[in-house]
């Protein structure tokens, strides 16, 4: 669903010029993942590591520009 999301995103910010930016919202949505996944416990659910590790099996969607507008 995250996937979804952000590909939704990416298509509507996707225009030339704008590609530093929906880069850091992909960086910023993946911290936000690592602080919500920590959050459901006491305890930490993932390391560093251990979500570094996750996110290869379950990559987020990468960004792209869809429209140029030259």
């Amino acid at each position: 669903m995250l996937n979804l999301k952000l590909t939704g995103h990416y298509r509507y910010y996707g225009i030339s010029f704008n590609g530093r930016m929906i880069s850091n919202y992909k960086q910023e949505v993946r911290e936000l993942l690592f602080k919500v996944l920590n959050g459901r416990s006491d305890r930490k659910s993932y390391t560093r590591e251990g979500f570094i590790e996750m996110l290869k099996y379950y990559p987020l969607a990468m960004p792209k520009i869809y429209v140029s507008l030259f």
